[in-house]
């Protein structure tokens, strides 16, 4: 999470001065690893996984959210793990680490 994260960081303190990069944890234990709101037009919820199979349940919390942030939806909406190759599943974007790394 920690490497993904960081490859965030050059694009976006080009741009501002204080990235706008937060986790979301409730007391219902509804949680979402990264939000950037960098461009509040366009934020980014991003749930990060170690495993090399998506499965459902990784974008129920995403979806949960995004629900909540009237302006997330569409391609704003990531699940990054070790899939071999990137695609959409139940309305998010499955995308392998190394794409999301590489991604400009």
């Amino acid at each position: 999470m920690a490497l993904t994260t960081l490859r965030l960081w050059p694009a976006v303190y080009l741009k501002v001065q204080h990235p706008a990069l937060n986790f979301y944890r409730n007391d219902s234990k509804i949680e979402v690893d990264l939000l950037d709101f960098t461009d509040r037009r366009h934020p980014i919820l991003s749930e990060i996984q170690s495993s090399q199979t998506y499965r459902d349940k990784y974008a129920k919390h995403l979806i949960s959210v995004g629900e909540q942030i009237d302006k997330a939806g569409g391609d704003s909406l990531n699940v990054i793990s070790r899939v071999e190759s990137s695609y959409r599943a139940r309305g998010v974007n499955v995308v392998g680490a190394a794409d999301w790394m590489l991604r400009s």
